[in-house]
This record gives C-alpha cells, structure tokens and sequence, in this order.
C-alpha cells in the first residue's frame, strides 16, 4: 500500500494538525465553558487520597491528576491537561502505528486524522478520565508487541516484550478493561503462522508476568477492602444475571456507538474489521493483528449488550485499530484498478461523506449550541449538561458554609458522589466533602473515613431535587432549615435545580446504609 509519486509531506502534515487541534484543545480547557465533568472530580478527589487502587478503577488516573494538579494548582486547566497531551500522544500514535503496519505515509495521515472527527476522541481529549490514559498505554503496549513479533533474531526481541510487558501493566492501573488485551493478542500469536513461534518462545509470558506485577498492589488493596473492585465489575457487567436477552440494550449499545464516532466512520470501522479478516486470511500479518484486537473486543462487548446496559465508552480499546482498519479498507477501495470504476467511486463518496459528517459531530462536540439553528437545544438535552453549572453551586454553596460555620465546626454532606466531588474541587478552599449512604450503591466515599463521629456538629447539606427535605436527613440532626435553592439556567434554559440546606447539631451514629456493589 505504499504510495508513489506524492508531493504532499504527510508526516509534517500530521503533526501540523495534531498541533493545531493541540492548541484548540487548550484554548477549551483554559477558555471554555465546561466545568469538570462529575467524574473528572471524583478522580481529583481521589487525587487527593492516594492510593494503590480505587473503588471503581486503579490508581493511574488519581496519579496523574495529582502530579499535574502539583504543577499548575487544583484548577481545570491542572485536572484536564494531561488529556490534552496524552490525545496529541495518541495522535502520533495512530500515524506511528499505521506507518508501521503499512509503511504508507498515506495511509498513517489519515488514521491519525480520522479519531480527530470523532465525538469519541474529541471528548478524551478534553476531559481527564480513565479513558485517555488506558488507550494510550494500550496503544503504546501494541506497537512494541508488533515491533517484538518483527524482529528478525529473536534474542534482540527481548526489550520489546519488556516494553510491552510494562505498558500492559500500566494500562492495568487505568481500568479492568485492559484485561480483555491479552486473549487478543493471544489470538493473534495462535492465528498468525510465521508467529506462532512466538507461543514457544518464553518472552509472551515473561510480558505477561511483568505485566501482572503492576496489578498485585491492587489485589492486596482489593483484598483490604474485601474484593470491592471486583464486585463493583462483576456487577456492571450483569455476570450473575443469568441467561438474559435484551435486543433494547443491543439497540442502544450500537447506536451508542454510531454516535461516539459518528454513523458513517462507525460504519467504516465495521467495513475495516471485515476487510482485516478477509486480508488476514489471505495472509497479512498487519490485517490479521488489526481484526484479532478490535472484533474480538466488539463480539465481547454486543455479548454483553444482548444481556444488560453497556456504557457507550466501554468499547474505547477496540477503537484504535478499529480506526485504523477502516482508513485502511476505504483507501484501498478507493484506489481500486480502473475496472472497479463504480466501486471506487461509491467508496471515495462514502470516505468524504464519514469525513465531512465526522467534521460535523466534532464541531457539535465542540460547540453544542451550533444545533439550536435547528431549533433542538442539545446543550441542555445530552450529557454535555452534566458540565453545567457546578461552579456557580460551589460558589453559592460556599456562601452558606462560611455563615453556618459561624454557628459552630460544620461539615459538607450529600446524597451522591458526583456533587460531593463537585463541591470538594469549587467550594472555596476544597473542604473535604461526605456522601451519605441511604441505600445507594457504593462508592469510594464508604471507603474513607465517614462522618458518622461528627456528633454536635453542623453540616450543610445538598440535595439534587425539588420538593421537601427527605426524612432520612431529618432525623439525623436536630433541626435544618427550608433551604435555599440553587437553580442552574444557561442561555435562558433549565438546567437541574439543588437544594442548600443548612442543618443543626448532627446526632451521630446513624447507619451507613446498605450496601450495593
């Protein structure tokens, strides 16, 4: 698939763009109007506990957040900027790796180019989640696997499966995900004849083993905190369901992903497996790699649709070489021999269409209120709301702490984690925050040291409702006012609505709650 007689310098051209949507990236986090998303603030909060694992994930997020939050202050643009370099990371990445696989300069523009146009990879490289980190140590992981497998003597492989072995463990520290890495590239190895060789050589398990190394702290944690991790994941991926059909969450999960990447590049992604397999059985090492880590990946993940909800990023490893295959397939079908004039032509059509409409979704992620032209109010109806509104409650939040504290020690409690995060990262002066447990499910907040010994003591309290204050809360404190309210609007629209309650003389003691995995 090498190009010939190419003007166009591909490889500075890669890095241009991934320089210039670099810059746009930080003008948004610095500039933008997005406060931290209610994950984003729990991982900050978790930052600032540091652990060897956490209730819902391992550490690598907390890590990060908490070296660069030491270097630019507990503010949006120190949560959010290692995002912003590991997307330009990965950026490079995906051209590094498609260059490797293909040697087309072609080829490797376009795959770094295509993830830019998606909602998916637009987002991750705005907000610090789990998701930035696993993809890039993933990414990372699978170009020094692919260089080990190359190398022609195999005593010289030995510091790429070490490479390898390291990446695997760090993307263990980011979410439990990356375990669905090794049957993929285990696949690989056992499919691929010139490297199945590879099964018999020590070097696969020695990765494997320095890999599983990065994962004993969070065994000795998760063992501590008697299997919590492990629980929490069995139960959202409904293991102990039984044998369940759901076509609803099929439907949702698909459409899920057609709209994190937008319909058409999700379409070529599908295209692009298909051809992988196709070239892979004919013989191609790269294609056969390309398939076994992004259908088995999909195949896992439609499974378990079919048997309860999935949430639309769960599927973000498959997506790196997914991208890939599909740039791969559509050039090659674009580029077909004269007799194919037809197929050509509705394959060229179709990569401008899934460009032009990937350009369009990114821009809307971007700029959500683009679409009010339409009359259809996204910023408010789609998750992007989740990111309105937290600092304006922080802020008011604030005012009421500082006058009930004059009424004696006060502490901050709420029903949820995500407002206790918020209000722990824009509260002035980032108060340690509670979460009561009414009967949720857990979260790290059960974990830490609770409330419960505050005996006598004040506390504000916020709920995310209307109407009157629950009497659960009532009972726990010897008086609370009617409560201010706090109503989020942007642009004239509603946006949720919270309620400030100021709360006398906490009478300790009071049941955590049951507890929910």
């Amino acid at each position: 698939m090498k190009e010939t007689g190419s003007y166009i310098n591909y490889r500075g051209l890669t890095v241009a763009v991934i320089a210039a949507v670099t810059l746009l990236r930080l003008g948004f986090v610095l500039w933008g109007p997005l406060d931290l998303a209610p994950d984003e603030a729990q991982y900050w909060d978790w930052s600032r506990h540091l652990d060897w694992s956490y209730y819902s994930k391992g550490p690598a997020v907390a890590y990060i957040i908490a070296f660069s939050t030491a270097l630019f202050g507990a503010t949006e643009f120190g949560v959010r900027l290692p995002s912003v370099i590991i997307s330009a990371l990965l950026g490079w990445l995906f051209y590094a790796f498609t260059y490797k696989l293909f040697r087309s300069k072609r080829t490797a523009f376009f795959s770094a180019l295509v993830p830019l146009l998606t909602p998916l990879f637009t987002t991750g490289g705005l907000l610090m989640t789990t998701d930035p980190p696993l993809i890039l140590f993933y990414s990372l992981a699978l170009y020094f696997f692919y260089s080990a497998t190359t190398v022609t003597e195999r005593r010289k492989s030995g510091g790429y499966w070490v490479v390898t072995g390291i990446f695997l463990g760090l993307g263990l520290l980011c979410k439990y995900t990356a375990f669905l890495i090794y049957p993929s590239l285990f696949l690989f190895l056992l499919f691929s004849r010139s490297d199945r060789k590879w099964l018999l050589s020590p070097w696969p398990y020695v990765a494997f083993l320095i890999s599983l190394l990065f994962f004993i702290p969070e065994i000795l944690w998760n063992m501590k905190y008697d299997w919590v991790t492990f629980r929490h994941v069995l139960g959202q991926t409904h293991a102990g369901d039984g044998f369940v059909l759901r076509f609803d969450q099929f439907i949702k999960f698909i459409a899920s992903q057609a709209a994190i990447l937008s319909p058409l590049i999700f379409l070529g992604v599908l295209y692009g497996i298909y051809r992988a397999l196709i070239e892979g059985v004919r013989g191609s090492r790269a294609h056969l790699l390309l398939f076994f880590t992004s259908a088995p990946l999909l195949l896992f993940f439609v499974a378990k649709s079919l048997q309860g909800k999935v949430q639309a990023n769960w599927a973000v490893l498959l997506y790196f070489t997914g991208i890939i295959a599909g740039v791969v397939a559509l050039e090659k079908a674009a580029l077909r021999r004269p007799y194919f004039k037809k197929r050509v032509r509705v394959a060229k059509a179709f990569a401008v269409a899934a460009l032009f409409t990937g350009l369009l979704f990114a821009f809307i992620t971007y700029y959500p209120k683009a679409v009010s032209v339409t009359g259809y109010k996204l910023h408010v109806k789609l998750p992007v709301s989740k990111l309105l509104g937290w600092q304006e409650l922080g802020e008011r939040a604030g005012t009421v702490y500082d006058k009930l504290a004059k009424s004696g020690v006060t502490f901050v409690l709420t029903d949820r984690y995500q407002i206790a995060s918020e209000l722990a990262f824009y509260m002035p002066g980032n108060p340690a925050t509670y979460n009561v447990n009414f009967g949720r499910r857990m979260n790290q907040y059960d974990l830490w040291p609770g409330f419960y010994s505050f005996t006598g003591q004040n506390a504000l309290y916020v709920e995310w409702q209307e109407g009157p204050l629950r009497a659960e809360v009532k009972d726990m404190f010897a008086s609370c006012d009617a409560g201010e309210r706090v109503k989020i609007v942007r642009d004239g629209e509603f946006i949720r609505l919270f309620k400030l309650y100021s709360c006398y003389g906490f009478k300790g003691g009071i049941n955590p709650g049951v507890e929910k995995w």
